[in-house]
């Protein structure tokens, strides 16, 4: 609708005004997500989803990692909050299959379960 000098000008100052920074965007979406209690793996597949460049996410899940952003912490904090109660139940398979749908490896949610003390800890799951 609008004419091609209205539109550049437009966006022209977007960019001065710095609304068009993709990492800028990259790094608060990768916050909200993190305390979303969202796997590494998810904020990928979130940010590639969303259209951020390769090189932009490679380097956020980077300094994740650098940050020693542990999983294992975000899994038990994720476990006690939605999952402690079907834990409770002895239902460990529903819980290790939720969070692998989550993105989280199957050695770090054991790791992580191994910090509950439930009843079927002898299950081999």
């Amino acid at each position: 609708k609008f004419d091609p000098d209205s539109a550049q000008a437009a966006v022209q100052a977007m960019f001065e005004l710095d609304l068009l920074d993709d990492e800028r965007f990259a790094r608060h979406r990768e916050k909200y997500l993190i305390s979303q209690k969202k796997s590494l793996l998810q904020v990928r597949q979130k940010l590639s989803a969303l259209g951020i460049s390769r090189e932009i996410i490679y380097t956020i899940i980077e300094e994740l990692q650098e940050q020693e952003h542990s999983e294992q912490d975000t899994l038990v904090q994720l476990i006690e909050k939605s999952y402690a109660r079907k834990l409770e139940k002895g239902e460990t398979e529903k819980v290790v299959g939720a969070l692998m749908r989550r993105g989280f490896s199957y050695r770090d949610i054991k790791a992580a379960l191994e910090e509950f003390d439930f009843e079927d800890e002898e299950q081999d799951w």
